[in-house]
């Protein structure tokens, strides 16, 4: 491959994705500590990917070792800033002890070492790039300080997992595989690997993998609501992923067979990257590689796993032939999970504003806090991704609700249908809301007429009690008379 098409392909796609991940989580809330805190440690990723990649179109050997040496003094500071994501992430109050000091204090320090000749000696073009030839003892105070920092950073993370809630824990996993991932990839590839004579490497696998760290947050934040931003990174991310898998798939469908067709002809970079915004236009002309790619991505995340009027039928079917309230709630909930792809759903029916019954047994040990709660919410559907900051949303965040589906039924508040985050990841579109405002309007009226026949079963079991009662004491009284 064209050296300088594969220095594209490794670079450009990490340095849009990290530029989207600083984006997306920046335009929510840029002044909340945690997000703060993300956005320094992928601007210090972001700088170090981007003189990496600038330091390869350095024609002059000297200038570009100068760029390798500024290139290295920007990734003695990551460890820096992923210690204090991972102090922000987890609360930890910033008490400096001896292992603090260090931490802090060593990457200003070795901005003066990674000048040195002792650290890296020479830096000459190969086949995939610019390479590490030569270097000198002084790089291995990078891998001591790299495994020093991750260290402390991964038990902060670790200790912090034990006592978190299942997202959370779900989000530091994804967080700590991520970057130790990466950055065990490149302390091989570009560090220990050339101190061993072996160079090009570090182009081919150790830029392409800071990809895996910004796929996984990207996943994160959808599926686990790492920074409280899904709705926002969905509707930010959606179009300008589609664009860079325009790119990436047009710029190998024709840029490699003109490669091997035309060996003899070069094409410069700028002729290159006309070529692929050239097949970007083709792509967004093209509606049928559009609807292909739409088809294929939902059938991966199972987004279009349903038709409304299947499901209504459904619905219908059990809330005629059912009567008892456990049987129908049971079944309603199984087909609105099956077949909407719904992590958790709910019914809760009501009684005088009292829990009567609960369909999950979620809440069995704070029904009556719940009622309470819940009854504050009003009588519309509500949805967690489209409510501003407030005590609704802190409601719905408390009980991990995405959407609010109050049952009425005339005047009377029957209870509640609540749903979880959606299994791939997007937020309720508004035919999914379409959706559940039908099943609410037949829910509710079954609810109330299965929930009075509940009421009529335990009255009459009540009866038969206390007749049985009446009659074993009668029958006492008969025998002492005699």
């Amino acid at each position: 491959m064209n050296t300088n098409l594969f220095i594209i392909l490794s670079f450009v796609p990490t340095i849009a994705g990290l530029l989207i991940v600083i984006f997306v989580v920046g335009s929510k809330n840029y002044k909340s500590r945690i997000n703060l805190s993300f956005i320094l440690w992928a601007l210090n990723i972001l700088g170090y990917v981007s003189i990496n990649f600038v330091s390869h179109y350095v024609s002059n050997l000297h200038d570009a070792l100068i760029w390798t040496r500024t290139d290295l003094a920007i990734a003695n500071f990551i460890p820096l800033t992923f210690y204090y994501f991972s102090k922000c992430l987890t609360r930890n109050k910033f008490t400096f002890k001896w292992n603090e000091y260090l931490i802090y204090i060593i990457p200003f320090l070795m901005i003066i070492t990674s000048y040195l000749s002792s650290n890296i000696t020479q830096v000459s073009n190969g086949r995939y790039g610019l390479e590490l030839t030569k270097t000198g003892p002084l790089l291995l105070l990078t891998i001591f300080y790299f495994i020093f920092t991750y260290y402390y950073s991964f038990k902060l993370l670790f200790e912090f997992q034990k006592t978190a809630t299942q997202s959370i824990r779900s989000q530091i996993k994804l967080i700590s595989f991520s970057s130790g991932s990466i950055i065990a990839v490149n302390l091989i590839a570009q560090i220990i690997l050339p101190k061993l004579g072996i160079y090009s490497i570090g182009n081919i696998i150790g830029n392409p993998s800071i990809l895996i760290f910004v796929a996984a947050i990207g996943y994160s934040i959808v599926i686990h609501k790492l920074f409280d931003i899904r709705s926002t990174a969905i509707r930010s991310s959606a179009f300008i992923l589609t664009l860079i898998v325009s790119i990436i798939v047009f710029a190998f469908i024709l840029l490699i067979p003109f490669h091997l067709i035309f060996r003899q002809t070069k094409l410069s970079v700028w002729e290159e990257m006309y070529i692929i915004d050239v097949s970007l236009v083709l792509a967004l002309m093209y509606s049928s590689f559009k609807k292909g790619l739409e088809k294929t991505t939902d059938k991966i995340f199972y987004r279009n796993g349903y038709d409304p009027e299947i499901v209504l039928g459904k619905i219908g079917r059990v809330l005629s032939t059912e009567i008892l309230l456990d049987n129908m709630s049971q079944k309603i909930k199984s087909i609105i999970e099956n077949d909407l792809k719904i992590s958790q759903v709910d019914i809760i029916v009501l009684n005088k504003g009292q829990v009567f019954y609960e369909a999950a047994s979620y809440f069995t040990k704070l029904q009556q806090v719940l009622a309470d709660d819940l009854a504050k919410l009003g009588n519309n559907i509500l949805i967690f991704d489209e409510i501003n900051e407030g005590e609704v949303k802190k409601i719905l965040e408390k009980y991990g609700i995405d959407v609010f589906v109050p049952l009425i039924s005339s005047t009377d508040r029957n209870g509640y249908l609540i749903l979880s985050h959606k299994l791939n990841g997007t937020a309720y579109d508004i035919e999914d809301i379409k959706l559940i405002d039908n099943i609410r309007s037949e829910l509710s009226v079954a609810i109330a007429n299965s929930r009075s026949y509940s009421q009529i079963q335990q009255f009459n079991s009540s009866l038969q009690a206390k007749i049985t009662q009446a009659t074993a004491d009668l029958r006492s009284a008969n025998e002492a008379l005699k």
